[in-house]
């Protein structure tokens, strides 16, 4: 609301999603428990300003045609952990900027886009490139048991001997400013089509690349060799109404939401060999009034945790909890004439 009525003040034309705007590829918001032992609760929270929306042009989604979007984001991670003192620790502030080109088209569109019986195929395809700021605000020292003695994450001096190797998990600094680029492909099947309608598959794959600098805002080359200068990213995900049955047609506004994502780091240092992360996940949505898709998860996560400095520990665990969809796959599907 805060944000909302700043935004209105200035008297810009950036706003939160609005009801039914279409928007596609963005991150959703989470909170949820693991199985964990040592974590309590999870909050992802993810906040989209949009700047411009070309998407919402009537002739680009009923027609086929090529727009942009423009976001400001703010991706964040605060981990609830079991101990007695600092419950939260390295939360993840990642404020980015985004720009996304779309092109939708009609596969085998009718002579009427909007005829309700006479479904085309929808494809709908984005390009996006990012740059973002990634940081756990923490100002310890990189690694385990040293003091920091510089202005750098591994300006430090060891208080063991021998010193130790291990990343500093509870106040260990970790930031990064990185460029990004990805795809993002969804598929709409229109009349015919063995899904039955309302459905969606998506697929999206991107490649983070850390900067190397050495100002304070930057990943240090010592820690660039253990995260690694890339990471690509990938997803894929099918959308089905519920109940999934093949004389089914009429929504009901519930749906099912089968996927998978993971990752892998690319380009260490020091003969370390890439390493990847993978979660399946199984959602229940239903579109709430104002707009936004809010449901109930299951996630499996296998492989290293994605908690910015905790990512040489492991997280294999299963994750339950809610989630809330800024950009909902009905958004790009036009309504239907009556």
């Amino acid at each position: 609301m805060a944000l909302a009525w700043t935004l209105s003040g200035v008297g810009c034309a950036a706003h939160l999603p609005r009801t039914g705007e279409p928007l596609a590829f963005l991150e959703r918001s989470t909170i949820s428990t693991a199985t964990q032992h040592d974590q309590a609760f999870e909050a992802r929270p993810a906040v989209h300003v949009v700047l411009h929306n070309g998407l919402e042009a009537p002739e680009i989604l009923e027609q086929g045609g090529t727009a942009a979007v423009a976001l400001l984001s703010f991706l964040g991670d605060f981990r609830i952990w079991r101990f007695d003192s600092a419950p939260v620790r390295t939360p993840t502030y990642e404020p980015r900027a985004r720009l996304q080109i779309f092109h939708v088209a009609l596969l085998g569109a009718p002579e009427d886009p909007l005829d309700p019986v006479d479904r085309p195929h929808r494809l709908v395809g984005a390009l996006s490139f990012d740059l973002a700021h990634r940081s756990n605000g923490a100002d310890g020292c990189a690694l385990a048991d040293h003091v920091r003695v510089g202005k750098s994450d591994f300006a430090c001096e060891p208080t063991t001997d021998p010193p130790s190797t291990a990343l500093n998990v509870r106040d260990g600094s970790f930031t990064t400013n990185y460029g990004a680029a990805g795809l993002g492909v969804r598929w709409f099947p229109g009349s015919g089509a063995v899904l039955p309608a309302g459905s969606a598959l998506s697929a999206t794959t991107t490649f983070e690349w850390n900067f190397p600098c050495h100002l304070d805002a930057c990943m240090p080359t010592q820690m660039r060799a253990r995260y690694g200068t890339v990471r690509a990213l990938w997803s894929a995900e099918a959308e089905l109404p519920l109940p999934v049955a093949p004389a089914w047609t009429a929504p009901t506004g519930l749906r099912v939401r089968v996927g998978a994502e993971g990752s892998v780091h690319l380009a260490t240092a020091d003969g370390r060999r890439p390493w990847t992360e993978f979660a399946a996940e199984v959602a229940v949505l239903h579109q709430v009034p104002r707009g936004l898709d809010l449901g109930l998860f299951v996630r499996r996560h296998q492989g290293p945790d994605y908690l910015n400095i905790h990512f040489e520990e492991r997280l294999d665990a299963w994750i339950v909890g809610l989630v809330v969809d800024p950009s909902p796959a009905s958004a790009l599907v036009p309504s239907r004439a009556p």
